[in-house]
């Protein structure tokens, strides 16, 4: 080809009174000046892109998102308009300006390409996450205790609160097999961040009172058992390593009057 155009297509020549002629036609000259103007058709293919952009948290930034780039094509001078997508934990914002990023939905295909459209998409602040708090029997099993669905904003990182549970102390290091203390997380948004916090039992002790007696141990009659975990059974002392005058032992109780649950 001696001539092109980017973007259009050669359809023919047309005199400036408006006679056409269509390539390889004949042309007759006249004594006057002879001119024929080329005649070009837009293309229907010219190629355009869209982006879809994920605004950060605090709104400084954003990423592309997952499958955010569209390439397109339209005819060439027509003005298109871009078509927002459905982003689980997003919103689209239509008059986003911020930061040096901007939301630009529509715009003349140009004829070499060049188009960019770029359509943003802020986070929303009611995305769904889930806690679940565990407790590890001494068998070194876990079995769930409670489950949380909380809130929170989309892409934002997020820290689990422990809970009270009676027996046993919440373990932030806990890493045993497939179980797993993770206390934080980015939240998703598609809802599917899971926070695992993991309670192991309490080491507990067991307080021996010989209730008047007498024994030459030290500790004023009190003798302790350590590191018992909560909720575990142990076998209580019988062996006769105190006494007390006029009495004769017979176990142990919960209450010095005996009026508690006796062992």
């Amino acid at each position: 080809e001696l001539f092109k155009r980017e973007g259009y297509t050669f359809n023919g020549w047309k005199t400036p009174s408006g006679a056409g002629y269509s390539k390889d036609d004949s042309y007759t000259l006249t004594t006057g000046d002879d001119i024929l103007i080329a005649q070009w058709k837009a293309n229907t293919n010219t190629r355009y892109r869209v982006y879809h952009y994920l605004v950060s948290s605090d709104g400084l930034s954003a990423s592309l998102a997952k499958n955010g780039e569209e390439s397109l094509t339209g005819t060439t001078g027509q003005t298109v308009w871009a078509k927002a997508k459905e982003i689980p934990g997003y919103k689209y914002n239509a008059g986003f300006d911020s930061n040096g990023m901007k939301t630009v939905s529509s715009g003349v295909v140009a004829a070499d390409g060049s188009l960019v459209l770029s359509l943003y998409y802020i986070p929303n602040s009611s995305t769904e996450y889930t806690v679940e708090h565990y407790i590890v029997g001494a068998d070194g099993e876990a079995t769930i205790k409670k489950t949380e669905k909380l809130k929170g904003t989309t892409g934002e990182t997020v820290t689990a609160s422990a809970i009270k549970i009676t027996g046993y102390d919440y373990d932030a290091d806990f890493d045993s097999g497939e179980m797993k203390t993770i206390a934080s997380g980015i939240i998703s948004g598609d809802g599917s961040l899971v926070l695992k916090l993991y309670y192991t039992l309490k080491k507990v002790p067991l307080v021996y009172h010989i209730n008047d007696g007498t024994t030459e141990t030290e500790g004023n009659g009190l003798e302790t058992e350590k590191d018992i975990l909560f909720g575990t059974s142990v076998t209580v002392k019988s062996e006769k390593t105190f006494s007390r005058e006029g009495y004769t032992f017979e176990g142990w109780n919960t209450k010095a009057d005996g009026t508690g649950k006796t062992y």
